[in-house]
């Protein structure tokens, strides 16, 4: 069996606006999970069964107030309780820390500790809701290494809708941008038409 690797970010709102909500998937889903104040946690409860061999890797920005560090010790208490839920030990294996900034050097930065994480022939399960806006671009972009370089198969990459108003949140897997990008780049060297007739039939 195959490992899994989870990459999951830690959001830098203040605590005391990260609301106990539950999740579903999709906006259409029937299946919620228990109260929670991460979409990592129910990202992780509905993709680990049993005792496969998993690795957690948190990415989160050291940002000036200091919320993403107070977040990090809440999401490890989640975490703790999830492994009960699930009988099993839950720990993070990593953590990759961001600078609060967005040059190039932090982008490097990102793009190195990410690779750095991946393993060869793995199962790869991104969740990138939350971080800068330029956080999720980057841990998009490091799957090409991990599929190309390492030969990962990316299972899923998904993304939480935090409800501003009301109590029940969603989680979406984008998925689908990844293998559409993956389609024009496999299509490079054909006629342009040829790539157009492609995407058409993709779009539907």
């Amino acid at each position: 069996m195959k490992k899994k690797l989870f990459f999951v970010t830690i959001p830098m709102l203040d605590f005391d606006k990260l609301k106990l909500i539950r999740y579903r998937k999709e906006d259409k889903g029937l299946i919620f999970s228990e109260p929670s104040r991460f979409p990592a946690i129910p990202f992780l409860e509905w993709s680990i069964f049993g005792n496969e061999d998993i690795k957690i890797v948190t990415i989160r920005t050291d940002d000036d107030k200091g919320s993403t560090a107070r977040n990090y010790h809440a999401f490890k208490e989640e975490l703790s309780e999830l492994s009960k839920r699930l009988e099993r030990e839950l720990t993070i294996d990593a953590e990759i820390i961001l600078p609060h900034e967005e040059n190039r050097e932090k982008q490097m930065h990102l793009l190195k500790e990410l690779c750095s994480q991946y393993e060869e022939d793995a199962d790869v399960y991104m969740e990138l809701t939350y971080g800068t806006k330029v956080t999720p671009i980057g841990m998009f972009s490091s799957l090409t290494y991990a599929e190309i370089v390492k030969h990962c198969n990316i299972k899923s990459i998904t993304y939480g809708k935090y409800p501003f108003m009301g109590e029940v949140g969603d989680l979406y897997d984008v998925l689908c941008l990844y293998q559409m990008t993956g389609v024009i780049n496999a299509a490079e060297f054909l006629p342009d038409d040829k790539i157009d007739s492609i995407l058409n039939d993709m779009w539907g």
